[in-house]
């Protein structure tokens, strides 16, 4: 396998599988619409990852998702990601008690966002959450990398991901995808929750 270039975005190889593994949660047309947009090389680097892999990955896959779904779809899509990801995942011990423990207060738990943030990425900027009172906030996506400015899907589907995050705690809500600053390298979402 070849050596990753040092300081370039990463996502944990675990996540990336178990987001393409989520396609099977589509009925057979829509997944194979879906497959046939992804290149092989990418679905080969996916199954085949291990610990850290390249952030592009993830964003084809979103943006093969996208491409078939929207932006609605892409956005359930995540959020259903996040679930899996929450019960099955490396990271299953974090989000599930992060989920117990925050339950009654979504707030609390999207503030925890940013210990997560760096348990799926590397290189890939940080995240600042923000909260106006009880029922909701601003989720800021800061320093990111130039390159995923060319994925606007990317940011999309981060929003979802988010989503699931205010829906895990047992609430309904909303996280909607505001600005996007490439010169500042941010992105900023609000968010709001029953």
């Amino acid at each position: 396998m070849a050596k990753l270039e040092e300081n370039k975005p990463l996502m944990r190889a675990q996540q990336v599988l178990a987001n393409y593994r989520a396609l099977e949660l589509f009925d057979e047309k829509v997944r194979a619409q879906i497959r046939k947009l992804i290149p092989d090389p990418v679905v080969a680097h996916i199954e085949r990852g291990r610990a850290w892999v390249p952030i592009e990955l993830d964003m084809e896959l979103c943006e093969a998702v996208w491409k078939v779904l929207g932006d609605e779809g892409l956005r359930k899509y995540s959020v259903d990601c996040t679930r899996i990801a929450a019960e099955k995942s490396v990271l299953s011990s974090l989000l599930g008690g992060a989920a117990r423990l925050f339950r009654l207060n979504p707030g609390l738990f999207i503030t925890f966002g940013p210990m997560a943030w760096g348990s799926i990425f590397r290189h890939f900027g940080e995240i600042k959450v923000t909260l106006h009172g009880s029922h909701e906030g601003e989720i800021s996506l800061l320093s990111l990398p130039l390159m995923a400015f060319a994925h606007r899907t990317y940011f999309i589907s981060l929003g979802g991901c988010f989503q699931g995050m205010v829906e895990m705690s047992g609430r309904t809500g909303r996280i909607e995808l505001r600005r996007i600053y490439p010169d500042s390298r941010t992105v900023n979402y609000s968010a709001s929750w029953n």
